[in-house]
């Protein structure tokens, strides 16, 4: 028996690059993305001489490290460790092979790097720095992937690393492939914006990431989209501590030491042992609701033990599609990591503070549903107004403190008190006095951001009541009326063609208002069917179940049974078979209808796939008419709808042509799509009796039915009440589709035309 090993050509390296990535902004993504699971806290991105280069102060890679990983293809490393070795980042990668995607930046790389001993004591003992290059045009061309040979040697000088660290690799790509423009470096930071920690101090969550490009006006945009979501914020919420000297203002509300309970009627229980030896303190906050209301307070903080502090919290609204290009599940990812309320204690940041730890108790409150704060001045409470108390995953928050600073000042006034201080773990604050009034001064901006958010609503609710509304007719009077007094002021010639542009309006607008009323009067008559129809098909489905229960019941009976007795009971089996067979096909028209997902789900749906479901599920009332849809391409997507929407406005327009075509001997129906960059169309054709091209409008009104049935297939049901085509029109106006009968091609006598607007590629 003979035995081989198999062989890998070193095309795949090019291949592999190409197919995982595919475009030059994300393959620049996937090298940013591994300074990310190398622990650096600031990269650096560089583009100058037809080079790019990313340096980053990472724990960087030995001579080991990059024989072992860089230069395997696919390792699993990254799905054997979730995390990263020192500041337990989940790590970004898992497949192994992001490094390949260098190849559609340029033909050639350096990496230089130099790795500390030990990944988990950044500060540790530091390995033999490295060199290597790779020619990937040569590389292609050795023909076995393992004949690859990249030499790596220790480099005369030290590369050098972000924040003068003295770890870190730094990968330089040069003769570049593709020119870059501005959009692509907007794009680049689109796909590792969520890297980036909120704010700057946050150093172990994420990390810095810089763009010199040599263009003030690239390298702004890139920051720009870097800081999204910082931006789109719908409310703000700051506060800082002053010395009670510095303030002339007049406060407005007194704070408690420490967040009070139900149980705290007692004053005297909030008072602190030796208060009156303290300084009092003034804390200011600010309160903006985007596009809306701004306030500022000011609370007097009784002898204060915490001498300064700020904090900065912003609360998002993630209901709906967000600006700036930042997808609402991506927000509420980024908030899922780094929401919150953080605390920094010199700038970095304490680890068991964030979305999980609810350290302000609002959380708890938010539980609870209490609808009004003891932290708030009696003058700014809003009936249920601590009900908007954000929740965690709606906030990122950034408490600014320094217990060395604490401690400085605390020996300085020799009180005797205990200042603000850090627990051994060296992840939290020390539970004292101190750390009490910190979470009353935070909780008190939530608390009045609440009440500033529940005013923002009645005052909406109050202008909209207070705003009257005129129809499109009132308001055309008014502007006729208006031209009436200036007439004066206006050549005659003027004051013809702005009163004919007026009146020509008006009439119009009085067609669309009546149209729309008859629209209106429609609708609610589809509506009341409809419910009924969907009632009806409920109880028809509880009836089914008991007579498919029935018929094996039957079943059963006729075993027993033999002779004229025992063929009489299989054949009505046999009939309630069928019948059930056939409820079942017209029972499928209404499926899309009974899913509460399709009902709610707008999305562009394939228009293949989605017309030949509906050919199949109207079998039952197809009488046996074939459908062609090979005439749609694969790639056409229908605009965004619901799927009911969709299957509504086929539905109805094949039923149309089934009738049309239930005296013809050789019945055809094609349904056939174009795809085009601005405009995209369906055509349902049928060779039945055609449309009078004269009166093709006039099919599109309530009731209007031009076709006439035999009394038999009336009787069936088959005719219709003369409004499918008007459901179509409406649905169709609703999801930005323009439906009309077009001239037909030969062999065909009506052609049903669908027609949209093709999104812009904005990629």
């Amino acid at each position: 028996m003979t035995t081989y090993n198999f062989t890998v050509d070193a095309a795949l390296l090019r291949e592999l690059g190409e197919r995982l990535v595919g475009r030059p902004y994300m393959a620049l993504a996937e090298l940013i993305k591994n300074s990310y699971d190398a622990d650096a806290t600031d990269v650096e991105i560089v583009f100058k001489d037809q080079s790019i280069s990313v340096a980053d102060n990472g724990h960087g890679m030995s001579e080991s490290d990059f024989a072992s990983r860089w230069m395997r293809v696919g390792t699993t490393r990254k799905a054997q460790q979730s995390v990263t070795a020192t500041y337990e980042r989940a790590l970004t990668g898992s497949k192994g092979v992001g490094r390949l995607a260098v190849q559609l930046l340029g033909r050639a790389t350096e990496v230089r790097s130099r790795a500390v001993v030990d990944p988990g004591a950044l500060d540790g003992p530091l390995a033999e720095a490295i060199v290597a290059r790779i020619d990937w045009e040569a590389a292609v061309k050795q023909g076995e992937l393992t004949s690859v040979q990249v030499e790596v040697a220790s480099p005369k000088t030290l590369a050098d690393f972000p924040s003068a660290a003295k770890h870190g690799t730094v990968v330089t790509i040069s003769e570049l492939a593709d020119a870059w423009e501005e959009k692509d470096f907007t794009r680049l930071a689109r796909e590792i914006w969520a890297l980036r920690p909120p704010f700057d101090d946050d150093i172990q969550s994420g990390m810095r990431i810089t763009l010199r490009t040599g263009s003030d006006e690239i390298d702004e945009s890139f920051r720009d989209q870097m800081t999204a979501i910082l931006d789109i914020w719908s409310a703000r919420i700051t506060g800082r501590i002053l010395p009670s000297g510095k303030s002339a203002l007049v406060y407005d509300g007194v704070l408690p030491p420490r967040l009070q309970s139900a149980d705290d009627d007692d004053d005297q229980a909030l008072r602190r042992p030796g208060a009156k030896k303290l300084p009092d303190r003034i804390l200011k906050v600010d309160i903006e609701i985007k596009d809306g209301s701004r306030r500022t307070v000011h609370y007097l903080v009784p002898a204060s033990p915490l001498q300064r502090a700020r904090f900065d919290i912003r609360v998002f609204s993630l209901q709906s599609r967000q600006p700036r290009n930042v997808s609402v599940a991506d927000a509420r990812e980024y908030l899922r990591r780094f929401g919150g309320v953080n605390l920094f204690d010199g700038g970095f940041r304490l680890g068991y503070y964030g979305v999980d730890q609810d350290w302000l108790e609002a959380e708890r409150d938010h539980g609870r549903r209490l609808d009004r704060s003891r932290l708030v001045p009696e003058a700014l409470q809003v009936k249920k107004g601590l009900l908007d108390l954000p929740s965690n995953a709606r906030i990122y928050g950034a408490v600014q403190i320094s217990t060395a600073e604490e401690s400085k000042l605390a020996a300085r006034q020799g009180l005797g008190y205990d200042p603000l201080s850090i627990q051994v773990s060296r992840d939290r604050l020390t539970d004292n006095a101190a750390y009490q009034q910190l979470r009353v001064l935070v909780r008190a901006g939530l608390d009045l951001y609440a009440m500033e958010a529940a005013r923002a609503k009645l005052l909406d609710v109050t202008r909209l009541r207070e705003q009257r509304q005129y129809t499109p007719t009132e308001s055309l009077g008014a502007l006729a009326a208006t031209v009436e007094r200036v007439r004066d002021e206006l050549s005659p010639t003027s004051y013809e063609e702005l009163r004919f542009a007026v009146d020509d309006t008006a009439n119009a607008v009085k067609l669309s208002e009546a149209s729309t009323s008859a629209y209106a009067s429609l609708l609610g008559a589809l509506a009341t069917a409809g419910s009924t129809s969907l009632a009806y098909e409920h109880e028809i489905s509880k009836q089914v179940a008991a007579l498919h229960d029935l018929s094996v019941d039957l079943t059963e009976v006729a075993h027993s049974l033999s002779g004229p007795q025992a063929a009489r009971v299989k054949r009505a089996v046999e009939r309630m078979d069928e019948w059930q067979e056939r409820v079942a096909g017209i029972r499928a028209v209404f499926g899309p209808l009974l899913s509460k997902e399709s009902r709610d789900t707008v999305q562009r749906y394939r228009a293949r796939p989605t017309v030949r479901k509906v050919v199949r599920e109207m079998q039952p009332l197809a009488s046996g008419i074939e459908v062609d849809v090979t005439g749609i391409p694969n790639d056409l997507l229908f605009p965004p709808a619901t799927l009911p929407a969709w299957t509504s406005i086929l539905q109805n327009i094949l039923l149309n042509a089934y009738n049309a075509l239930s005296d013809t001997a050789d019945p055809l129906i094609s349904v056939v799509g174009e795809r085009g960059k601005t405009h995209s169309k369906i055509y349902i054709l049928d060779n039945g009796v055609g449309v009078d091209a004269a009166k093709s409008e006039t099919l599109w009104e309530p009731f209007y039915r031009e076709l006439l049935l035999s009394a038999e297939k009336e009787a069936a049901g088959l005719g219709g009440m003369g409004l499918g085509l008007t459901i179509v029109r409406m649905i169709a106006d609703e999801v930005g589709v323009k439906a009309r009968f077009v001239k037909p091609p030969n062999r065909f006598r009506t052609a049903l035309q669908l027609e949209w607007r093709e999104p812009r590629d904005d990629r």
